[in-house]
């Protein structure tokens, strides 16, 4: 039986609809600007699915790691990324705030960048494809934040970093 592809993305849609894991969109800034990645399409991990990767975490932790994501939680409010920001010679990116806000709540062992040789994203990252928060393990859950794509992922930074190699057919990642 061959499906058409209207018919395939009917079923897809309707499946997407139905699965209760999904969360809501995020919500809007003042301006009218999705915030953080300003993707309409970005979904930040429900409560129950970040529970269940970091089985460490209360239900109020895991809201905060939404409410960072979503943007309606600033990343100021942690001490750590205070201390973090007075230590940068100009205002780190909030992508950077974001991350240590989130190493302070699921107790990461700090960011790491994951590059890709022989790719340049830009000016500023250089040949990092992604930033993740350091959980110790390769294949433990973490949050990524996707430098090409501007946007965080639930993953492990092992995934993220195969991906990247098959993203940029590319062997190995720097």
């Amino acid at each position: 039986m061959s499906l058409s592809r209207q018919e395939i993305s009917r079923r897809l849609f309707d499946l997407i609809e139905r699965d209760p894991i999904l969360p809501d969109t995020p919500p809007t800034e003042p301006d009218g600007n999705l915030w953080p990645t300003g993707d309409p399409m970005y979904r930040a991990p429900t409560i129950r699915r970040l529970l269940a990767h970091f089985p460490h975490l209360d239900k109020a932790q895991a809201q905060q790691i939404r409410d960072l994501l979503h943007g309606t939680l600033k990343p100021t409010t942690f001490e750590t990324v205070k201390a973090y920001a007075a230590r940068c010679y100009s205002p780190p990116p909030e992508h950077d705030l974001i991350l240590e806000a989130l190493n302070e709540i699921i107790e990461g062992h700090g960011t790491e960048p994951i590059g890709v040789e022989g790719v340049r994203i830009d000016r500023y990252f250089g040949n990092t494809a992604a930033v993740y928060v350091n959980t110790g393990d390769t294949y433990s859950a973490t949050i990524v934040y996707d430098t090409e794509q501007d946007r965080f992922e639930l993953s492990t930074w092992g995934d993220y970093y195969e991906l990247l190699c098959r993203r940029h057919r590319v062997r190995d990642a720097a």
